[in-house]
């Protein structure tokens, strides 16, 4: 049916037959790269550059978070992806908004734990195969992948 069963996603879903289940938050931080905060210490965000989302992902926690701080300055970068705006920090191009486990995975440097951009995760799943025991096998599996990496998740490392 095109549909998928289950989802994890990062914003709530307002519509659509589905089940919803909370399994914890992601949490946010503001990243650097070594070599940029040697070059740029660190006392505030004025006067750094900012890696961040392009206007389509401007409702975004992490778009409006930068967008705030940056107070009618442009980003360094504009992106799409996630990806793009991790690589952008780790070559030193400037300073992102990134999810804690991505930028301590990647030997970045959180200047700033807590910005107030962290974000749900949620458990979507098609509430026609709800209870399938297949289906609330991989889901219950999910869960607890979700809530054993909770730390991880959450909090910088």
């Amino acid at each position: 049916r095109r549909d998928a069963d289950l989802a994890i996603r990062m914003v709530k879903p307002e519509r659509g037959n589905v089940t919803l289940r909370r399994l914890g938050r992601l949490g946010f931080g503001l990243y650097g790269a070594p070599a940029y905060l040697a070059a740029r210490p660190f006392a505030g965000v004025e006067g750094h550059d900012l890696i961040g989302w392009c206007e389509t992902r401007a409702h975004l926690p992490a778009a409006q978070w930068a967008e705030r701080a940056l107070r009618g300055r442009p980003l360094v970068l504009a992106t799409t992806t996630l990806g793009a705006q991790l690589v952008s920090a780790k070559t030193a191009l400037g300073l992102a908004v990134l999810p804690h486990f991505l930028g301590s995975q990647y030997g970045l440097v959180c200047v700033l734990p807590e910005l107030g951009a962290d974000q749900e995760i949620w458990l979507a799943v098609h509430a026609d195969v709800a209870r399938s025991p297949r289906v609330r096998a991989v889901a219950d599996f999910l869960a607890e992948l979700v809530l054993t990496a909770r730390a991880a998740l959450e909090n910088p490392a």
